[in-house]
């Protein structure tokens, strides 16, 4: 039985391959334009090409006004859109119209060529198809007759399937061509109405619940335009929460990559850090046995996963963790021994990645992250909230070493800058973070007044520094037979109990820089960062108050850095 397709396409990827297989299956092959001229390539292989007929000769008709017009014609629509049923066979023949059975078309490059920046308007108009759009959609909506191919990836799969294309195979490709029209037509909606914004979502998964278990109606999405999602699950079954984290924390040591080159690794709870470290300088003999790491040869992922883990280990008990580089075993084994719910890394070791996949019974959320991630940040941040859209561009400022270009502050104190400011660009506002030594080693986050993320920033920053005191050290030492999250229960206890009064040694605390997500309105908040040895804060300014924080800083002795009202810090 001799079949009849229409080839039409843009795209000609694997379209010569395509015709000698059509050919030598006995499909007699209409087509125009380009494609029929790429197709008589196919006489210098010997191919008889008496099946392969130029749709002018079909409709008697040229093609008309610099091609577009090629197709729009009765006896090709008619032929594409007739049901096989006697009414409508006795048409064709009536009209001697042929019945098609396949539909190959895809449509010229609208949306790449708008993205040309050396386009002109008429090369835009010229790549608006007509013909195109309106064969696949007459071919998909009479899916039961015709099956319609959009996609040249999809041409194997009708070479492997010629004889077994089932209804419910022509309805899936139907729906694949519809979503190309739609696409398309969405690509120029966009472009004759920038005030508009059109986008398409595919669900990747569905999710247990969203952030409560009464939220059953859950999912993840990927926007059609993204070939894939920036991250890929290597094992366990991310929730709501998780994937949250999961893209707020990659974000933030991605970023502090950039800026420094240096590993990084953060500690995430419901979407806020509760510590970040660098793989700096290594860890004092101190901080080493606060940190139970001890005779340990830390690599530089460990390094600054510990840090990130110790700024605040309350907070951080079943963590999200995110970490710039390739996790190692190392580190693997340093997280295996914490509460954790997941990790998303650049990468991970063999034998390191298996480690994580046996911790939680098998149920560890690992993620790897695209290597591409900064390609996902171009597009607007859209939230839709009861009916509402709230659209803006990302937060793309970088706090960089050289909004610190002073002499006479340290290097060190520098890059503590740049990871208090970057983590408060990622922490819930209002924010203030407190880093020393490459460690944030307080966050004072989601307050809705500045002055009691301060003070809480002191009251962690308290936590932190008094494990380091020699009585602490010492009951350190009577902690024998317990889990490590018992051990860090017991000492935050001690502290509160026996420690809290030691004024004078905490008074010795120096060299702490602190970045504030938006102005200080008042000096009292810079009295309180005095009382826990900051010497450095990086703010945006642009308060009424400025000249009277700029008189307490120069007061207490602490160099201020403003980086302007345009560079506020706020997420929400």
């Amino acid at each position: 039985m001799l079949l009849n397709a229409i080839i039409s396409v843009s795209n000609k990827a694997n379209l010569l391959p395509l015709g000698k297989f059509l050919l030598n299956n006995n499909v007699k092959i209409y087509s125009s334009g380009g494609t029929y001229k790429s197709l008589m390539e196919l006489n210098k292989e010997k191919y008889n090409l008496n099946n392969v007929v130029e749709i002018s000769s079909l409709t008697q008709s040229p093609e008309m006004f610099s091609g577009r017009v090629k197709t729009l014609h009765p006896k090709v629509h008619g032929g594409i859109l007739a049901k096989n049923t006697p009414e409508h066979v006795e048409e064709l023949q009536k009209y001697n119209i042929p019945r098609f059975d396949l539909v190959i078309v895809n449509l010229y490059p609208f949306h790449q060529t708008v993205q040309n920046p050396n386009a002109t308007e008429d090369d835009i108009i010229d790549n608006i198809d007509v013909g195109g759009h309106a064969m696949i959609r007459a071919a998909a909506k009479n899916y039961q007759s015709v099956l319609t191919i959009t996609d040249p990836d999809d041409y194997d799969y009708l070479k492997q399937n010629f004889n077994n294309i089932t209804l419910n195979t022509r309805k899936q490709f139907a729906a694949k061509a519809f979503n190309h029209i739609t696409q398309y037509d969405m690509a120029i909606n966009n472009y004759f109405n920038p005030n508009l914004i059109t986008r398409q979502y595919t669900k990747e998964q569905n999710l247990k619940y969203g952030l409560n278990p009464q939220q059953k109606f859950a999912g993840l999405y990927r926007n059609i335009n993204q070939a894939a999602l920036p991250f890929k699950t290597l094992n366990g079954n991310p929730g709501y929460i998780n994937f949250l984290d999961a893209i707020y924390s990659y974000s933030l040591v991605w970023e502090l990559r950039k800026i420094l080159n240096m590993t990084a690794a953060t500690s995430f709870k419901h979407t806020s850090p509760a510590g970040v470290g660098l793989a700096t300088t290594p860890l004092s003999q101190t901080l080493e046995k606060v940190y139970f790491t001890q005779n340990m040869d830390l690599t530089a992922p460990a390094l600054a996963y510990i840090r990130a883990r110790n700024s605040d280990p309350l907070c951080s008990f079943g963590d999200f963790v995110a970490i710039n580089t390739t996790v190692d075993v190392c580190t693997a084994k340093l997280l295996a021994k914490h509460i954790s719910d997941g990790i998303i890394a650049f990468d991970y070791e063999p034998e390191a990645l298996e480690i994580l996949k046996n911790k939680k019974k098998g149920s560890y959320v690992v993620l790897k992250a695209t290597s591409n991630w900064d390609d996902y940040l171009n597009d607007p941040e859209i939230r839709e909230l009861h009916g509402v859209t709230l659209v803006q561009e990302k937060n793309s400022k970088l706090t960089t070493l050289d909004h610190f270009n002073d002499p006479e502050t340290p290097f060190s104190s520098k890059v503590d800058l740049v990871l208090a400011n970057t983590t408060a660009k990622y922490t819930q506002s209002n924010t203030i973070v407190a880093a020393k030594d490459g460690q944030v080693i307080a966050v004072g986050a989601g307050q809705q007044s500045r002055i009691d993320c301060m003070k809480l920033v002191k009251r962690k920053i308290m936590n932190w520094y008094l494990k380091q005191h020699p009585l602490c050290l010492k009951h350190m030492d009577t902690l024998q037979d317990i889990t490590h999250q018992e051990k860090i229960n017991a000492i935050i206890s001690f502290i509160e109990t026996h420690l809290v009064q030691e004024s004078e040694f905490f008074q010795s605390l120096k060299g702490v820089s602190v970045a504030s997500d938006a102005f200080f309105p008042f000096t009292d908040n810079i009295e309180v960062a005095h009382e826990f040895g900051c010497q450095y804060i990086v703010q945006p300014g642009g308060s009424i108050a400025d000249k009277e924080i700029i008189e307490a800083c120069n007061k207490f002795g602490i160099k201020m850095f403003m980086t302007g009202g345009d560079m506020r810090m706020f997420l929400h």
